[in-house]
């Protein structure tokens, strides 16, 4: 093989290379966007539980007024209770959220550390074999 021919099945090399990368690119892009998808929809239902929490406290506010029910002790510990709950379910919920947008994350890193892998092996190869033809006797 002359010089030019070893170039040329250089640069397709690179350019079906490129191709593969730029796929790879894409498909981490799409997981980057899951993962803010993951982060959004815990944010919102996390506040969505805080809200309904606030809500249970309240109508048991009012129970107890209704009913003559004094505000210490015993009543004042269930409202609290129920207000940790409430926040814990809220917490846990945003925590899920946080580890599956963290594996869409990892699949987002991976799918670009397979991109530049392919890219620079593929020049690897392509450079060895252009060395081998140019060396030939």
């Amino acid at each position: 093989m002359c010089g030019t021919e070893v170039a040329i099945m250089a640069v397709g090399a690179m350019i079906s290379s490129y191709a593969a990368v730029q796929q790879n690119k894409a498909m981490a892009g799409q997981y980057d966007r899951q993962a803010e998808s993951v982060r959004q929809r815990a944010a919102v239902e996390s506040e969505r539980l805080r809200r309904k929490a606030q809500k249970e406290l309240a109508r048991q506010r009012v129970r107890y007024a209704t009913s003559g029910v004094q505000l210490s002790g015993s009543p004042t510990e269930v409202q609290i209770n129920l207000a940790k709950e409430g926040e814990l379910d809220a917490r846990l919920n945003s925590w899920d959220g946080n580890q599956k947008a963290g594996q869409f994350n990892l699949s987002a890193y991976k799918e670009r550390a397979a991109g530049t892998n392919l890219l620079l092996n593929s020049a690897v190869k392509t450079g060895q074999k252009s060395a081998a033809e140019l060396l030939k006797p």
